[in-house]
């Protein structure tokens, strides 16, 4: 046998360094998740509040304390936890035993009796923890004694002997000693120094979904965040907080993270349908997506979301949704692009801790699909371990919308590319749900177990008022189902309209959704009409909402119309509940009104001539004119004025940076490029491509000159 090679005590240490450095790091990557209350980390030490009253052991045993709640001191956090580590290179496959833990457990006694003599008993037993964490492996006598010293259990052989090596170095006995002990957590064979760089490493490169070289320089600046934060520059700047993080990644907005929030519209008490048991068989009978259809008003995403929670219990849940109010017409929004849509999906089981992040960087759809098909094998493995057997289902609601959106610019739509990509190469444990209308199924070769969500039962419809009104009887059920015929979303206009709607003489009535949306509007339309206004410039303001992105600013929409603020505030209350007015502006409350309004009036060509020439002439006055003009002028395939606006030099005066006055420019080039490519019309491309590629030139260079000068970014900061 070989002689055993001597360690380096002085290279041994700076590993240990480094090994406190990269977990450090991972640590911090989970300020990122919003749905975790962790507000901040302190490097070396507490946060400046405490540790300016704390004990030297207390501000030498926390390398890393993590404070959650409101703010990053102990007396208003919520939580506080202090962490050590223990790195040996020598001892790296030993047991990990009470010997070891000795100097530590010391000092995390002593930090307990003092914060209990500061604080309080209370206090400290309420939001006061332990963490110590080594790369060794942890010997199971010493968890063995730990978990009896905090049930107060007794012990045997080498297992007592471990709980006696505890209590003497934590200097506490009786309940303290057990309270103590309930709040320690050892954490084992966390991997070597070589290990943590690569799980590391790999994880931002498995974030970013980009070059090797972009991971690395990520994976510098968080290094170098932390290095800064334990070095002497963080002397009372210890604190790493989740803007640090954003900085170092390289992340402008924390939306950029989950770029797709939900819109779900509060429907009262849910009814569970009969069909429910039906749907979760189907869930689990068949490994081919599941497509709930239905007309509109029928309760498709009720329904959806029902479903999802009845099958919680056997399934991680995602819940995606395609409408978001109307948001998905909106070119800042664009949730049916796959870079936006699979970022926020594979976000939502990241910042649960079920997988690693994307970090929202690359456009190519084949990378973005292949990090997210690892992010979901990921989940899949975290949950099973938790869970054996769990599976994951994602529900994407309202898919006609997200293909509707993509048609329209010839973009890629991230339910259609999922469903393929699940289809060729499908994922055990993976399921995936979605909705659309009956007439709006998409086109594409993957396969569907089809599911048509059908109107309510008379059965259903009683239920359903019952628990909205008082002292319903069969004959207003009867009246109610017979003009209704069992769609929910005449039932709850009848629900909320005059009660004689429910008298026996109505009972021959029929109600249709469309008639019943067209009958609000028709309502809004005179009262305005007969405050002076034109139809026509009536017809085009509900044309404009159509297809302008959502929210529709008040002010500014009345102002493109020519019409008083007053005015479009009080047409647009006697259109309640069919529009929702937001801080931001207008926008539908539901698809139904949405589909009806732009099947009737944004159909209409001069209608919509009439906004574009309103937003044309406010190119210097409204950001929001500036914004929404090419995809109107797209819509209405009216080259000649995109090509002109392309090179329009007006400029919101409100406008004052560099950069977005060229997101403007750019806005234009990009919808005058598409409308030229689409129409084969290379005279214009030509030009436009040359304007484009100036612009991008322009951005590259710069790009290049940072990538080339590293330190200026540093020095930057």
């Amino acid at each position: 046998m070989g002689q055993k090679r001597k360690i380096d005590k002085v290279r041994a240490s700076r590993d240990g360094h480094e090994f406190h450095e990269a977990w450090t790091v991972r640590k911090a990557t989970q300020l990122l998740w919003p749905d975790a209350d962790l507000t901040a980390i302190a490097v070396e030490g507490l946060s400046p509040d405490d540790q300016a009253g704390a004990s030297a052991a207390t501000v030498e045993v926390a390398d890393l304390t993590f404070y959650y709640g409101r703010r990053p001191n102990f007396e208003d956090a919520s939580r506080t936890t202090f962490a050590q580590f223990k790195y040996s290179i020598a001892d790296q496959n030993k047991d990990f035993r009470a010997s070891n833990a000795k100097k530590t457990v010391k000092k995390f006694g002593a930090t307990y009796r003092s914060f209990k003599r500061k604080y309080g008993a209370r206090a400290v037993e309420e939001k006061l923890d332990f963490q110590l964490v080594t790369n060794q492996p942890i010997a199971d006598v010493l968890l063995q004694a730990i978990e009896a010293t905090a049930a107060g259990t007794s012990t045997t052989g080498g297992t007592k002997e471990q709980a006696k090596q505890f209590q003497a170095a934590a200097g506490l006995s009786g309940k303290p000693l057990a309270a103590f002990a309930r709040k320690l957590k050892v954490i084992g064979r966390s991997g070597s120094l070589p290990q943590m760089k690569d799980e590391l490493a790999s994880l931002l490169v498995d974030w970013s979904a980009t070059s090797d070289s972009i991971a690395a320089a990520r994976l510098g600046k968080l290094r170098e965040l932390v290095r800064d934060k334990a070095g002497y520059a963080g002397t009372d700047r210890n604190l790493i907080r989740r803007t640090d993080v954003l900085a170092a990644l390289q992340i402008g907005d924390p939306m950029d993270l989950l770029p797709c929030e939900a819109a779900l519209v509060d429907v009262g008490k849910v009814l569970e349908r009969e069909q429910l048991r039906e749907a979760i068989t189907r869930i689990d009978s068949t490994s081919k997506p599941l497509l709930i259809h239905a007309s509109g008003g029928v309760g498709k995403t009720v329904f959806m979301d029902s479903l999802a929670s009845q099958v919680a219990a056997k399934h991680e849940i995602v819940f995606f949704d395609c409408f978001g109010g109307g948001a998905y017409r909106s070119p800042e929004d664009a949730r049916h692009l796959p870079k936006k849509g699979l970022i926020h999906i594979a976000n939502t089981l990241a910042f649960r801790g079920l997988c690693d992040p994307m970090l929202p960087d690359s456009p190519d759809i084949h990378t973005l699909l292949s990090t997210f098909r690892r992010r979901l094998s990921q989940c899949l493995n975290t949950i099973s371990r938790m869970t054996q057997g769990r599976k994951l289902a994602i529900f994407i609601d309202a898919i006609d919308n997200a293909v509707f959106a993509a048609g329209q610019y010839s973009e890629d739509c991230v339910p259609i590319k999922l469903l393929e990509s699940l289809d060729t190469e499908p994922i055990a444990g993976v399921k995936l749900v979605v909705s659309c209308r009956t007439e709006r199924k998409p086109k594409t070769y993957a396969p569907f177990d089809e599911f048509e969500l059908c109107p309510f039962t008379r059965s259903e419809t009683a239920a359903f008022l019952k628990a909205r009104l008082e002292s319903v009887t069969e004959v207003e059920v009867n009246v109610a189902q017979a003009r209704s015929d069992g769609n929910p979303r005449v039932l709850d206009y009848l629900v909320k309209a005059d009660r004689g709607l429910l008298d026996p003489s109505e009972i021959n009535q029929d109600i249709e959704l469309d008639n019943l949306i067209q009958q609000r509007i028709t309502d809004a339309l005179s009262l305005a009409i007969m405050q002076g206004y034109g139809e026509k410039d009536l017809s085009a303001f509900l044309a404009g909402l159509a297809v302008l992105p959502p929210p529709v600013p008040l002010d500014e929409y009345a102002a493109a119309h020519g019409m008083e603020l007053a005015a479009i505030e009080s047409f647009a209350s006697d259109l309640n509940p069919l529009l929702e007015r937001t801080n931001h502006g207008l926008m539908f409350r539901d698809e139904p009104t949405e589909t009806l309004i732009h099947k009737r009036y944004a159909t209409s060509r001069d209608a919509l001539e009439r906004v574009a020439s309103n937003l044309l002439a406010r190119q210097e006055a409204s950001v929001y004119a500036a914004r929404a003009l090419p995809r109107l002028l797209h819509e209405l395939d009216d080259g000649e004025r995109l090509f002109a606006l392309a090179f329009d030099d007006r400029i919101p005066s409100s406008i004052s940076s560099t950069v977005g006055k060229r997101n403007i420019q750019y806005a234009r080039l990009k919808a005058a490029t598409l409308h030229a490519a689409l129409k084969v019309d290379y005279s214009s491309l030509v030009r436009l491509l040359v304007e484009l590629s100036t612009i991008a030139e322009v951005d590259q260079r710069g790009a290049d000159y940072l990538l080339n000068h590293p330190d200026l970014v540093v020095a930057a900061e």
